[in-house]
């Protein structure tokens, strides 16, 4: 192969040589290119030594300082390290083996903030990063086509990272729909998983939270302790649940009323309403009045608190509260309540499993992963005991927990 006033440029994959006229700059970029697919590709492994400065010169038949630039530019991105004396040698966790994107459906991270269960993924993400796995967080506004959204360096960087093979996987925080016919979806061989509550039609793997099973528990939580009536509030009521005649079902089998007026559904904008419906729902005559709030969103907590505090509610004397909370999100203000967790901790854990697995399914070393992967509710007596032996051990030893579909 030979780089002068003309260059060749490799396909890895089917040995396709196409002569192209480049400049200097192009040529220096297409000689990374070459050798960062042949890493990829498995020709250079992790800890393989790559050929010497003199070989890359007389293979390219470029400078030595283009083949330095080229090292360094490789170094940068993760893919080779420079050992004194001995040469350069691949990384042993180059970043197309184990770095992971994270798209957040949010303008930017301060904005996590204004979602528990956003804020708690994003704690968890940062925790985790650093040895064995890497983490680049990218952020778009959920409101605008990605393809039509103005440019922000977390769209370039995602992009280029996409393009130059940067990413072992993409963990897609929201419904992968927004990103159809965009590289996010379109450029092969990544791995990707969504975390959301709904199917999609990509084909691409989904982990959930069982929210069914958060309703099962509540209710079992609330026969125990003789409640019969039970008020639900939530973000967005409809999406928990396809359908919401299963919502009723389960109440009725456990011999739980719900009433439709108990029953409220609030937006992220919304949500401060919860304070007034929280009132008037406790001034209702004592025969209207359910014995049960299920908080099905613990972005309610706040306000609904707010509301029994001005209505003069004792807690859980003449009202139980059963509260959903993302874990390890800080617990709810100082008030007798029974806690049902989603833990965050197991959602990550889970969608890093899936893209690896689903790497060993793109080289033939796997059947397909599953379609669609549900996380039960926890106690925090359960969380604790998984706290005790490793979260990242939750799915291995926990397989009756977790149902795939």
């Amino acid at each position: 192969m030979v780089l002068s006033a003309r260059i060749t440029m490799v396909d890895i994959q089917h040995n396709q040589v196409q002569p192209v006229q480049l400049d200097a700059r192009k040529k220096r970029r297409a000689i990374v290119d070459i050798l960062r697919a042949e890493i990829v590709a498995g020709v250079y492994p992790p800890g393989s030594r790559l050929p010497a400065q003199t070989a890359l010169v007389a293979r390219f038949r470029v400078s030595g300082e283009t083949i330095q630039y080229v090292m360094t530019t490789l170094a940068d991105e993760g893919f080779v390290e420079a050992r004194r004396r001995s040469g350069t040698f691949v990384s042993m966790r180059p970043p197309h083996l184990n770095h992971y994107g994270i798209i957040f459906p949010l303008p930017n991270p301060t904005m996590a903030a204004r979602s528990r269960f956003y804020e708690t993924l994003h704690q968890e993400v940062l925790r985790r990063q650093g040895a064995p796995y890497q983490f680049s967080l990218y952020y778009y506004n959920f409101f605008e086509p990605f393809e039509t959204v103005t440019p922000s360096p977390y769209h370039e960087r995602l992009l280029a990272d996409l393009a130059a093979q940067r990413l072992a996987g993409l963990i897609l925080a929201s419904s992968p729909e927004a990103f159809a016919h965009t590289p996010i979806i379109t450029q092969p061989d990544i791995p990707r998983v969504a975390l959301a509550s709904l199917p999609n039609s990509l084909g691409i793997p989904m982990i959930k939270f069982d929210i069914d099973d958060f309703f099962r528990k509540a209710f079992v939580t609330m026969t125990a302790h003789g409640r019969r009536k039970a008020a639900i509030f939530s973000i967005h009521l409809d999406r928990h649940m396809a359908d919401q005649h299963t919502l009723l079902a389960l109440a009725a089998q456990h011999g739980i009323e719900v009433r439709d007026y108990w029953r409220h559904g609030f937006s992220n904008d919304t949500r401060p309403q919860a304070t007034a419906v929280t009132q008037l729902l406790m001034h209702l005559p004592d025969a209207d009045r359910p014995d049960t709030l299920i908080i099905a969103d613990d972005n309610l907590i706040d306000p609904i608190i707010a509301g029994l505090n001005a209505a003069r509610v004792r807690v859980p004397e003449e009202l139980q509260l059963i509260v959903l909370s993302n874990y390890p999100a800080p617990p709810p203000p100082s008030l007798s309540v029974q806690m049902l967790y989603f833990d965050c901790r197991a959602m990550l854990a889970t969608a890093l499993e899936s893209l690896l697995h689903q790497r060993e399914a793109l080289a033939g070393n796997a059947p397909p992963v599953p379609a669609i992967t549900a996380l039960p509710a926890f106690s925090l007596e359960e969380l604790t005991a998984i706290s005790a032996v490793g979260v990242d051990k939750l799915i291995d030893r926990n397989q009756d927990s977790t149902y795939i579909a």
